[in-house]
């Protein structure tokens, strides 16, 4: 039960931390990050769209737009290469971080049970001893009984004898 639980909450996490890093990580988040300057166009000029071209010094640009350098180019490509790996290193850290938590969970309710079943076992030990204690007092009580039949027979025996004796003395009484 508890690895389904802790695959449940596993695949919870996973698509949590995707959806965060989707929302973080967006091209819209960076926005804010990357100011790219605007330039004019000439009212006549065409919308070329978006194009590369190499320029070498000197040569004239065939349309409106920014130049970069190849140093800020390289920039580009390696904050690009870096940024998939930065989300892995994040990623990564959020996922332990989670399963730590997942894991001090799990250990926090298994030592619940563990004290639970402790004081189960205690309350069944000291209820047996208590059991024992009274069935110990009923085998007392049922030898310290008095012989029944013997305690009939001298009744019978007394109860036989004193009617005699009292028919005896009245019949001597009356004579």
């Amino acid at each position: 039960m508890q690895i389904v639980y802790y695959l449940y909450m596993t695949n919870i996490l996973w698509r949590a931390l995707t959806f965060a890093t989707i929302v973080t990580f967006s091209s819209s988040a960076f926005a804010e990050d990357v100011v790219i300057p605007s330039v004019p166009t000439a009212p006549n000029e065409p919308d070329v769209g978006a194009v590369i071209v190499p320029l070498k010094k000197g040569k004239i640009a065939p349309f409106t737009g920014l130049e970069l350098s190849p140093a800020a180019v390289a920039q580009i490509v390696a904050d690009l290469d870096s940024i998939t790996e930065q989300i892995k290193v994040e990623v990564d850290v959020a996922v332990k971080k989670e399963q730590a938590q997942c894991l001090f969970k799990l250990n926090e309710q298994k030592i619940a049970e563990e004290t639970k079943r402790s004081i189960n076992l205690a309350q069944i030990n000291s209820l047996e001893k208590q059991n024992k204690v009274f069935r110990d007092r009923i085998r007392a009580l049922e030898t310290d009984q008095p012989n029944l039949p013997l305690w009939v027979a001298g009744g019978f025996v007394v109860g036989v004898t004193l009617t005699g004796v009292v028919s005896y003395v009245i019949v001597k009484a009356t004579q």
